[in-house]
């Protein structure tokens, strides 16, 4: 029976472990001319029976204002084909939970003015159906020069749009934010092309939702009249602060180290240049262990042996989200 439990245990943290935790930032760092559907962290989620994966592009030289340079790569989606999912950790409670990403629209070739989505916060529910959260839109302007964006209500839900026109090869920043007040009441936004350098602005549209708080980010090419676009620097966060892209993107770039790991002797060392804040979950999604104000070191020697989630930021809002292992 023990030995049971035990495998059961491992086996479940391996599943655990295969999704990602919050904040999770995505660029892509793939193998150029490969399918999305193959790569870490992400896998199928449906689409037609044409086995056109969303492919690995090089990234193009964004010039948004206010955002890091993009180191790697970036992906395409061209029409009819697989989608593509992200999971990730759902967290505790109901908090917001933000994406952001860049767009441009490279080709209108198959475009038409009906309107489809093609990137997602989503829920897989109890009875195991996929249920898409905030959805952004895109659809033909009717002047046949542009496009509009807009944001759905949920699966099956009427789409909301913006009255702005883009244009070819123009560079968006989307921000979608799913927001849960209480059970009955639920919000969907979207923010485009917000200023990085302010506290969070006033959603371009905000609706009303009827899901969950989202577990998955898709991105998906099912429609035979959706453009081809460039997808770039995704990222997903409970907070504002770490999805836009003006903030450090981790703390490896604030010199910061976390050692040792495994924990041997009860006590996490920190060495940074300033005081940072540390939480520490199960392999369930359970937090267990919150401090701030740390200078250099934290005693973990309430929590017992196994595998843990850290989280650990600076004061600049730079993150290291990584696995944690107790002796």
């Amino acid at each position: 029976m023990k030995k049971s439990l035990h495998v059961f245990l491992l086996f479940f943290s391996i599943m655990a472990f295969g999704q990602v935790t919050l904040p999770a930032k995505e660029q892509f760092d793939f193998t150029l001319g490969r399918g999305l559907t193959e790569q870490a962290n992400w896998s199928r989620s449906g689409g037609t029976n044409n086995p056109t994966d969303i492919m690995v592009v090089e990234s193009p030289n964004w010039t948004i204002p206010n955002t890091n340079a993009p180191r790697h790569n970036a992906v395409k989606l061209f029409g009819t084909g697989l989608n593509a999912q992200y999971e990730f950790v759902r967290p505790d409670g109901a908090p917001p939970i933000y994406a952001s990403f860049m767009m441009k629209v490279t080709n209108m070739d198959n475009i038409t003015g009906e309107g489809n989505s093609f990137a997602s916060l989503a829920l897989n529910n109890s009875s195991g159906t996929l249920t898409r959260n905030c959805s952004v839109f895109i659809r033909q302007h009717f002047t046949g020069t542009g496009y509009n964006l807009g944001i759905s209500q949920g699966s099956n839900g009427g789409d909301v749009w913006s009255e702005e026109v883009y244009s070819l090869n123009e560079e968006v920043l989307i921000v979608i934010k799913k927001e849960s007040v209480t059970p009955s009441l639920r919000f969907a936004s979207i923010f485009i092309n917000p200023d990085l350098t302010a506290a969070e602005p006033a959603a371009t549209i905000i609706t009303g939702d009827r899901f969950g708080t989202p577990d998955r980010f898709l991105l998906d090419q099912n429609r035979g009249d959706l453009p081809t676009i460039v997808i770039d620097e995704l990222r997903i966060a409970v907070n504002w602060n770490d999805v836009t892209l003006s903030a450090p993107s981790n703390v490896e770039e604030a010199n910061i180290a976390i050692y040792p790991n495994p924990v041997s002797n009860g006590t996490l060392f920190v060495n940074a240049t300033s005081n940072v804040s540390l939480e520490i979950y199960s392999v369930l999604g359970k937090k267990v262990l919150t401090k701030s104000n740390i200078s250099k070191s934290v005693d973990v020697s309430n929590l017992a042996k196994g595998c843990y989630i850290l989280k650990i930021k600076d004061e600049n809002n730079a993150v290291q989200t990584k696995k944690l292992i107790i002796h």
